[in-house]
């Protein structure tokens, strides 16, 4: 027999769900070649690498030829959904749908393949895990803090000379709050009113409550003394002692800060004048006439 040459074409091709054959020349041309793959007369469906023969069957010529038929994965697109989610403690999972549908499509989430619970923003990868399929998608997850209640308490305190904290209890219960008082974090000592801010610091829960602590004046005990006088043409005026001692106690007579210097009866009204303490008392001085 006298040799042909044979020549091997179509052999890099595409999965779609149907055959492949190569495709096989002779010259001289028309000769009949028969193809095996893998040593199967079958062309072959599947994605994948095939050693291809082609072998010349004819009364008169003898040949063949070799080669290898890629069958390349199809591409599929692959989408992702469940992006956006919110911290309840359960996993959060993105999901992957494929076209066509029903691939095998593996989700990591920063490398792992277990899904987040807590919140924050995770970089997901959906790839497609098939025989005849290759394809991807990426994005990110993105688990939002869940909102959380926060109620202030404590709001209606009195001086003592210490420091005077509201309070803060949140549902679910135990997180970090934290409180400030017109933009300080140092509970205040004095009496007057606050601007309260409290504001949940937690890597899962986020929330706040405002409010205003009202810090009262204490009550000062006030003593009235020399409420009985004899005119000798000089001013007379009443005493004021407070407890707790010390305190500035403003003493009016009839309504004037003068004392009285004339003989007379006299409404003496003192009253505390101070930033934490409230107090007053009342009486009335009597000036008698000089023999």
């Amino acid at each position: 027999k006298a040799t042909a040459t044979v020549a091997l074409g179509g052999l890099q091709q595409t999965y779609d769900g149907s055959a492949k054959a190569a495709t096989a020349t002779s010259v001289p041309s028309g000769l009949n070649v028969a193809l095996t793959y893998g040593g199967s007369a079958a062309a072959p469906v599947n994605a994948g690498s095939y050693v291809v023969l082609a072998t010349v069957n004819d009364a008169n010529y003898t040949g063949s030829a070799d080669g290898t038929l890629v069958i390349s994965k199809a591409t599929a697109t692959v989408t992702l959904g469940g992006l956006q989610q919110t911290y309840d403690g359960s996993a959060k999972a993105a999901t992957a749908t494929s076209v066509p549908s029903g691939l095998n499509v593996v989700v990591s989430y920063d490398g792992s393949a277990t899904a987040p619970i807590n919140a924050g923003s995770y970089a997901v990868l959906a790839t497609v895990s098939d025989a005849n399929y290759t394809g991807s998608a990426n994005g990110t997850l993105v688990i939002s803090k869940a909102t959380a209640t926060v109620a202030l308490g404590g709001l209606q305190q009195t001086y003592d000379g210490s420091a005077k904290a509201a309070t803060a209890t949140s549902v679910p219960s135990g997180l970090n709050v934290a409180l400030t008082y017109g933009g300080s974090a140092a509970a205040p000592v004095n009496a007057g009113s606050y601007v309260v801010l409290a504001t949940v610091n937690d890597a899962n829960y986020t929330g706040s409550a405002d409010g205003t602590l009202v810090i009262s004046k204490a009550t000062a005990t006030v003593t009235l003394g020399g409420l009985q006088q004899t005119y000798d043409g000089s001013a007379k005026a009443a005493t004021a002692t407070s407890v707790p001692s010390g305190l500035n106690v403003v003493v009016s007579y009839d309504g004037s800060a003068t004392a009285p210097i004339n003989a007379g009866s006299y409404a003496v009204l003192a009253t505390v004048s101070d930033a934490n303490y409230t107090g007053s008392a009342n009486g009335t001085l009597v000036i008698s006439k000089a023999t």
